[in-house]
């Protein structure tokens, strides 16, 4: 068996000439109107109808998308609909174990004459609110999760 010779790298295309080609004008193009381009509508005016668009017949396996795109749907729904069922009477924003939403607690701190409210958070069956009294200082407060009686006032550290 004889080994071929390699051959020379011949391209496909000559070389260019860089720089001809970059000071090079592009040419003009003559403005002339094709009989086959449609005559641009003046503005406001009615488009001309437009012959409509051939149906394809769907292929007879196709049956399975359909059927795919149904049962997805339905499944969605139910999902949606026992969500739905599961959260009825329950409010999403209140901790498990917890009759007072975030927002209520606020509202109780703000009433009682706090500000500067800085973290609401949910500890064991209260929440532990961080803001100022009165005077300005920083004092960390248990709110009950149910009654959302204050209960108790300590210093912040």
């Amino acid at each position: 068996m004889r080994a071929k010779a390699a051959l020379p790298y011949r391209p496909h295309h000559p070389p260019i000439d860089i720089t001809r080609a970059m000071t090079a004008k592009p040419h003009a193009t003559p403005k002339t109107r094709s009989s086959t381009r449609p005559e641009a509508a003046p503005q406001g005016a009615p488009l001309p109808p437009q012959p409509p668009l051939p149906l394809l017949p769907a292929p007879a396996n196709w049956g399975w998308m359909l059927e795919l795109g149904i049962s997805t749907t339905r499944f969605a729904l139910a999902l949606l609909q026992a969500q739905r069922t599961a959260l009825r009477g329950v409010d999403p924003l209140a901790p498990a174990g917890a009759q007072l939403t975030i927002g209520d607690v606020y509202q109780l701190v703000a009433a009682a004459g706090y500000r500067a409210i800085s973290e609401i958070e949910w500890e064991d069956d209260h929440y532990e609110v961080e803001a100022q009294d009165s005077e300005g200082r920083e004092v960390e407060l248990r709110v009950d999760g149910h009654s959302g009686a204050i209960d108790t006032l300590q210093p912040d550290d």
